[in-house]
């Protein structure tokens, strides 16, 4: 079944009559005080990565999805993964082949190398907080123009906490079940009228209702910015969080589904870790040639170094009962070493020529990536009961080596792009750019036979092109046109199985409308689209040999709306239909015509929060996807699931308290999923309280 896009004049006339209806209905409504509840609105403004500098949501010819501050603390959403629970069309890997941290997958195609931190290409292995965190973005479809490689279903953008012009502080503590123990604090304190510091930290102790499986963190996230209201501004800002956990690789397949266990069950042993260290430091400095032109020069440094043994496992004997089969821990270790310098230099200018008035882009980006990997093989593991595993540590027979191969891969690139929006007149605007990128990558394989050296560079041109009607102040319509490209060493890998294959080239259309309702207080997003990978890799299964002869597609349709609905209610709502579809293949077991992998058809969120009294709030919530398989043999498939969250809290002037319940039907839910050894899944969270005082100071 296909989603056949609608001509753009049926989407006007839908568009137009939905918002006739709504503007109806606002002569009757209350007067809404926005400025009383700014604090904890779920309305985002503008996005501060697309275009590279702030721009309003109706102006934007993509799908946008803005997550902030206060949808993530009414949530009680303390990692990146728990904050894309609001944003339909994203799915989460568990991680192949000993990968560790947030692997995501975004309209059918994987982002994990897509990723960034205040527009910068955030490539650890890690599990991210939000400690720091002042809002999630995620631009969806291809984005090459603005990001560079990968970006095929789109990306994700984390926007840090800066230093801020007035002083203020909280602090909060958070207890939970399953011994869970969480205290962060946020200070910003201004030194003089033009500059300011902010600290964000972070201390957690978490277990969950798994067994054994736990998380021990803590993060510092300092920022200084010198300029406020000068024509020079300088920020510079860090983070550093380190974790130390046993991992969940979750339970494994039995005939075409996860085995039917009890979901506190842990597969692996005592020993396995995952041991993660992120630091990075961020200067910009801006400079206001004019009221109109700005010059903006940013550098990151990163370095993120993880040291994992998760288990991977397989049932061995699927033929005998169930309480008599036997699981195989096979633990994976490996030690990663990743580290990143980029800069930016952007030109922004707005200007007119003639009745055109123009908003205009232009950039260069350079940029080093490092990875440096060590893996190692065990023999003599143990094997467990699967429906009553002991859990013990590694035993003394068990024997670890190093594997043969010890690789080292650098990457270069360098980039140059150019966007202009162009004002034709009040009720049009066009968006026209481009950008090329050439990437370089080397890659040292060291054997005990000795070195073997890798090399290969590829130049590639983006675009993307968008047309926006908007006929009044809230209404705004679009119809759009972007690329993107995925290189071999897209993930700073090169093997001897990709060196000499081109990148993948993918190209999407799409359709949308961003509405504002109920006196400004409510947005509507609509959105048709349409992604094409139009040579994606594929291996001959009679030569091995990896070629570009694959295509596949995704298309679909997303709905979101978030704000308000009177004076009480505050709602994030989204639902995303997705039809893909693999239309050439050579895989081995693949055929044309099966779905992508980890790509739901279907996925919605809800999120609603109602205020009787100015003092109170309780909300609830819900969030659920249909069936996806594993991988794209669509032998494998992880259930579709419903999973009910809710809230209430005290607000007070100098705290709140807050109780979140997560998971109410203590559903399960297998919110992570992988293809490697047969196929795996992880649970999410069981039934969860967690009770938060935040003080004001």
């Amino acid at each position: 079944m296909s989603t056949k896009l609608s001509p753009l004049a049926s989407l006007i006339m839908a568009g137009a009559a939905l918002s006739a209806t709504v503007h109806a209905a606002e002569t009757v409504l209350p007067t809404v005080d926005v400025n009383a509840d700014a604090a904890r609105s779920f309305t985002p403004a503008t996005s501060r990565v697309w275009g590279k500098t702030p721009t309003a949501l109706r102006d934007i010819p993509q799908t946008v999805s803005v997550i902030n501050s206060a949808v993530i603390e009414s949530q009680a959403a303390t990692t990146l993964t728990e904050a894309l629970r609001n944003v339909p069309g994203i799915t989460l890997g568990a991680g192949e082949g000993g990968a560790i941290g947030d692997n995501i997958s975004l309209r059918g195609y994987s982002a994990r190398t897509d990723i960034y931190l205040d527009g910068f290409r955030d490539r650890g292995q890690y599990v991210r907080d939000t400690f720091f965190l002042d809002s999630v973005e995620v631009v969806k479809g291809p984005s090459s123009l603005f990001f560079g490689r990968g970006s095929t279903g789109g990306i994700i953008n984390q926007t840090s906490k800066e230093a801020q012009r007035e002083s203020a502080g909280s602090a909060s503590l958070t207890v939970g079940s399953n011994d869970y123990y969480r205290m962060t604090a946020d200070i910003n304190q201004a030194i003089d009228e033009r500059s300011a510091v902010r600290v964000a930290v972070m201390a957690q102790d978490a277990s969950t209702n798994r067994d054994v499986a736990n998380s021990k963190s803590w993060g510092i996230a300092p920022s200084y910015t010198w300029g406020f209201g000068e024509a020079t501004r300088f920020t510079l800002s860090a983070l550093v969080q380190q974790i130390r956990s046993i991992p969940d690789y979750g339970v494994p397949v039995l005939g075409n589904r996860p085995a039917p266990v009890n979901k506190n069950r842990f597969y692996g042993t005592t020993s396995d870790f995952a041991d993660m260290d992120v630091a990075m430091l961020k200067a910009r400095i801006e400079h206001s040639l004019s009221d109109s032109i700005t010059l903006r020069n940013q550098t990151l440094w990163s370095q993120g170094k993880t040291a994992t043994r998760p288990s991977a496992f397989r049932i061995v004997n699927q033929t005998v009962p169930l309480d008599a089969m036997q699981v195989k821990l096979s633990p994976k270790d490996r030690e990663i070493d990743d580290s990143s310098v980029y800069n930016t230099t952007d030109l922004l200018a707005n200007f007119k020529t003639g009745s055109l008035g123009h908003a205009v882009v232009a950039g260069l980006e350079i940029g080093r990536d490092t990875s440096k990997s060590q893996w190692f093989s065990w023999s003599g593991t143990p094997l467990v009961n699967l429906m009553d595993p002991v859990y013990t540590g590694m035993p003394s027979s068990a024997v670890r080596s190093k594997d043969d191969d010890h690789a080292k891969t650098v990457a270069d690139t360098t980039s140059v792009y150019l966007n202009d929006t162009i004002e034709l007149n009040k009720f049009w605007k066009v968006t026209a750019g481009l950008r090329h990128d050439r990437f370089k990558t080397s890659a040292d394989t060291l054997t005990s036979k000795g070195t073997t050296t890798l090399s290969r560079t590829d130049s590639a041109t983006s675009y993307r092109t968008g047309l926006v009607w908007q006929p009044d102040a809230k209404q705004s319509y679009y119809v759009s046109y972007g690329t993107s490209f995925n290189p071999s060493a897209e993930a700073v890998s090169l093997s001897s199985a990709n060196a000499s294959v081109d990148p993948e080239k993918s190209r999407s259309w799409e359709l949308g409308s961003h509405l504002t309702l109920l006196n400004g207080d409510l947005e509507l997003n609509g959105a048709l689209f349409r992604v094409e990978k139009h040579n994606a890799r594929t291996t001959d299964p009679v030569t091995r040999q990896v070629t570009l002869d694959g295509n596949n597609h995704v298309q679909g349709i997303e709905l979101s709306a978030v704000g308000r609905i009177g004076r009480d209610w505050k709602v994030i709502a989204a639902w995303t239909e997705l039809r893909s579809r693999i239309d050439k293949t050579r895989d081995s077991g693949v055929s044309e015509g099966n779905e992508l992998s980890n790509t739901p058809r279907r996925s919605a969120s809800l999120w609603a929060t109602w205020s009787p009294v100015a003092e109170w709030e309780v909300g609830t919530g819900a969030n659920g996807v249909s069936r996806r398989f594993t991988s794209n043999a669509n032998q494998v498939f992880a259930p579709g699931y419903v999973r009910w969250d809710a809230m209430v809290a005290w607000h007070q002037k100098r705290y709140d308290l807050q109780l979140n319940l997560k998971n109410l039907a203590d559903t399960t839910n297998y919110e992570s999923i992988a293809a490697s050894d047969g196929g795996r899944f992880v649970p999410g969270v069981g039934r969860t309280a967690m009770l938060t005082l935040k003080v004001k100071l």
